[in-house]
């Protein structure tokens, strides 16, 4: 400990006394009501924090949660850093209750809930899965109910809540049915004591790992004599947070919101968090975000065959999941093996078994001996970094609390004080003018806020491009052939119209039938998911203007509350809802002719080729949007068009291969392509050869180019370049473009048959399309997010010009001054009565709250 850190930590403690005596001596006081229940009730749980905090201070306790999936090893870690082998560490899940260690006299505890406790739990697991008349009082209980009862009730529920809870709530019920007469016996029962070898007896792991004995377990409590490095931590060993188990992931929870620091035991040799991200994207109840408390141990590097490569997968997964921010990688993220620790401790005896459950002494000696070899175990740098946040940062986040409670205190008063302190000599209109000046003032607030909102919304939504993304995968999953593909049915709906009395089937008529229906549906759908975002994305910016109007004017719930925010909007021809209409002309734009080609002219007709000169110009638009456009291509040589014209997908790939090939020569011998060369580039390409071949005999010119003595000028550079490229390419070898109506019609001749067969085949690659083509060319060409903000930022406007208008916006608070503060407008005449017999409990009360200020101040100097 730093003397600066042991000098801080005094001046807190003396400073959270100081708290605790000011909130008693007014407690204790005669107010005379001033204070209401409800302010009590803050007051004292303000004093219960800062008597938790002084606690924390005075004993320096340090709350650790040691978290990951399950067999990651944190039973093992948590050994580790107690310095011995207590905690089960099987191979399979071995932790099915919390373990807390502590620093003491190698003794534990084991407490057991009663079974009242254990009942409510049960029964409120019940109604968390809505079973039938579970929300009856005492309907069901632990002790009547049986499991193949219990068991129908859960199959006659909706499907949304079996599917929400089978794995969960539902097993939770089921295996404390399944061990009713094991738990029974532990219920209600003394806590038992266990010391010395009685730690690492099976006896004991059992309440911590074996369901029939873990789930009547209410806490258990280590005290560890090797905890010698760390005593005045608090280490909280938890179930792994992807286990099925509800009450795990509530456990989980639980303590990493408690804790000063969560350790995450990763796998440095098989990384994966699984998809168990969401857990560490939360701030905790004093809104400290998880990740700002989170160190990551890689455990069982010794077992990694690519160290370095697993740590950059598992800093990936941190930074690209927000789990973790890149700056605290370097500090907070230590590889090691907790086996290592123990077995070079002498603390673990590695036991492998055979496949008949015998020791396989030979294989548990060289493993015993690679774990003693192993270099860097982590247990020691970990507890280091760990103490020195415990003294740092993790000491800032307290100090900052303390001052916030601190605030709080004030806090409660704020209101009253403002409710009392009036100058009683005042008439009733003159209070209420001042009111309303009150109120009016915080429109600075507002519209500080509101800008920075505003700021906020188009920096975010310019950079992310958060609704174009979503639309995107919403547009990947909702519009594909799995969905849209033609069916039977369609086709024999079809076939029935457009079949004549003769039997003669009018295939063309078909294919356009089932094109036109599919065009609809497919169109109203993605329509509709752009809409339908955009509608979100635009109710969340409106709940978030109410929120700041509701904050600043300190609005209460309740409808007159909400009527007040609802008037400042809809006055102000805020649009407070939107039906999606404003987007409408954009989708048509940029989607129409898309569908019009693709889904709405028969593959391989002259139609096809006329509806495409006909919106050339909106095709030629879109391809510049497209994600994979050739770069080096003419603008009528596109792969959007060959996919619309031809159904040629591959284009995509072969121009993939032309630019990289281009890159090579502009890289690797620094010379600009020119025309000639990337028409040989391309010709090489499309006669099939092979990226590496091309790319090969590319570098090969490198000799050429950097030989000593050698000076070519740049034509002659350019004409080694051809030279090489022209044995490459295949003998007259050209690119067919297809961009006129009479290649379009010759390369469909004699290809333009249809059967019962092809129709479905070409509808659906057409799908497939027009499905790449939304995702990767629509989406981007329409750019939701900038119609969205100038949407936004209408709104925004208006608002700004009310809250500005000087005659408007005060008006407007006189007239709402009821709605907006009812409790200070109610009978203001009797609340100046009200004031008079009150002053001088206030000015005790403040005096009590400047002494405390006064004496904080002074620590502080």
């Amino acid at each position: 400990m730093t003397e600066t850190y042991e000098i801080e930590k005094a001046e807190y403690i003396k400073k959270l006394g100081m708290q605790i005596e000011t909130i008693d001596n007014i407690l204790n006081a005669n107010t005379l009501d001033l204070i209401t229940e409800p302010m009590k009730q803050k007051l004292r749980a303000l004093k219960q924090a800062a008597g938790r905090y002084k606690q924390k201070l005075e004993k320096n306790e340090f709350e650790i949660a040691i978290v990951g999936l399950e067999k990651a090893g944190k039973s093992t870690f948590a050994n580790a850093m107690m310095g011995n082998d207590i905690l089960p560490s099987d191979e399979k899940r071995c932790t099915y209750t919390s373990t807390k260690i502590c620093s003491g006299d190698d003794t534990a505890i084991v407490k057991f809930f009663s079974p009242s406790e254990f009942n409510e739990n049960f029964v409120r697991r019940l109604r968390k899965m809505h079973i039938e008349k579970s929300e009856i009082d005492n309907y069901y209980s632990f002790e009547t109910l049986k499991l193949s009862d219990y068991q129908n009730l859960f199959n006659k529920l909706d499907k949304e809540y079996k599917e929400l809870y089978e794995k969960t709530a539902n097993k939770d019920v089921e295996d404390c049915l399944k061990n009713k007469e094991t738990i029974n016996n532990y219920l209600g029962h003394a806590q038992l004591p266990f010391k010395g070898e009685q730690l690492v007896s099976e006896e004991f792991k059992n309440f911590i790992k074996t369901p029939a004995y873990a789930l009547a377990v209410k806490e258990i409590i280590i005290n560890s004599s090797q905890l010698v490095n760390m005593p005045n931590a608090v280490i909280y060993d938890v179930p792994g947070f992807n286990s099925p188990t509800q009450i795990h992931k509530d456990q989980t929870i639980e303590f990493m919101d408690k804790a000063d620091a969560i350790v995450l035991i990763a796998s440095a040799y098989e990384p994966s968090f699984t998809d168990s991200y969401d857990l560490f994207n939360k701030a905790d109840s004093n809104g400290i975000d998880f990740s700002d408390k989170l160190f990551v141990f890689a455990n069982k590097a010794d077992y990694a065959k690519n160290l370095s490569e697993n740590i950059s997968t598992i800093k990936n997964d941190l930074a690209s999941h927000k789990m973790m921010s890149p700056n605290y990688f370097d500090q907070r993220i230590i590889t090691g093996s907790a086996a290592s620790f123990l077995v070079k401790s002498n603390k673990l005896k590695i036991k492998i078994t055979d496949k008949n459950g015998l020791l396989d002494e030979e294989r548990s000696r060289i493993e015993e001996n690679n774990l003693r070899k192993f270099a860097d175990d982590g247990i020691d740098k970990i507890k280091e970094i760990l103490e020195n946040y415990n003294q740092t940062e993790r000491f800032d986040i307290l100090k900052r609390r303390i001052n916030q409670k601190q605030n709080e205190i004030y806090d409660v008063f704020k209101e009253l004080f403002k409710d009392n302190d009036v100058d009683t000599s005042a008439d009733y209109s003159q209070i209420r003018t001042d009111l309303t000046i009150e109120v009016a003032s915080k429109s600075v607030n507002i519209i500080k806020k509101l800008d920075a909102y505003r700021e906020k919304l188009i920096k975010d939504y310019n950079a992310e491009k958060t609704i174009s993304q979503e639309v995107k995968e919403k547009v990947d999953s909702d519009i594909c052939r799995d969905k849209f593909s033609v069916s039977q049915d369609e086709l024999d709906e079809a076939k029935n119209k457009y079949t004549d009395t003769d039997g003669v089937v009018n295939l063309t008529g078909m294919d356009v039938y089932i094109r036109g229906n599919k065009s609809k549906k497919i169109y109203k759908e993605f329509a509709n998911i752009i809409v339908e975002l955009a509608k979100n994305h635009h109710n969340n910016a409106i709940n978030n203007i109410k929120d700041i109007f509701r904050t600043e004017l300190q609005i209460q719930q309740g409808a007159d509350g909400e009527k007040v925010i609802d008037n400042i909007l809809t006055n102000q021809d805020i649009n407070v809802s939107s039906d999606g209409g404003y987007y409408k002309p954009l989708i048509e734009r940029f989607a129409k002719d898309l569908f019009e080609i693709l889904m709405e002219t028969s593959f391989t007709s002259m139609d096809r080729w006329q509806r495409f000169e006909k919106g050339f110009a909106n095709f030629s638009s879109l391809a510049m949007f497209d994600e994979r456009k050739a770069k080096t291509n003419s603008g009528n040589n596109q792969p959007l068009y060959f996919a619309l014209l031809f159904q040629q997908r591959d284009r995509y790939e072969k121009n993939s291969v032309i630019n990289n090939v281009l890159n090579v020569i502009q890289t690797t011998l620094k010379f600009v392509p020119t025309p000639p060369i990337i028409k040989l580039v391309e010709n090489a390409v499309f006669s099939g050869k092979k990226s590496d071949v091309i790319e090969t005999a590319v570098k090969s010119l490198v000799g050429t180019f950097t030989r000593p003595n050698t000076n070519l000028t740049q034509e002659q550079k350019e004409t080694n370049i051809i030279t090489k490229l022209k044995g490459l390419a295949v003998s007259n070898t050209v690119t067919e473009d297809y961009i006129s109506e009479a290649s379009y019609d010759k390369f469909f001749q004699g290809k333009r048959s249809k059967n019962l067969e092809i129709i479905p085949k070409e509808i659906n690659e057409d799908i497939d399309i027009l499905h790449d083509a939304l995702c990767n060319v629509v989406v981007n060409a329409i750019n939701i997010e900038k119609a969205f903000l100038a949407f936004e930022d209408g709104n925004f406007q208006n608002l700004l010009a009310f809250l500005n208008d000087r005659k408007a916006w005060p008006k407007f608070v006189s007239d709402n001054l009821r709605l907006i503060t009812p409790g200070q407008y109610k009978d203001l005449e009797t609340e100046v009565q009200r004031q008079m017999s009150r002053q001088s409990i206030l000015k005790d009360i403040k005096n009590t709250l400047d002494q405390m200020n006064n004496n904080s101040q002074t620590q502080n100097q």
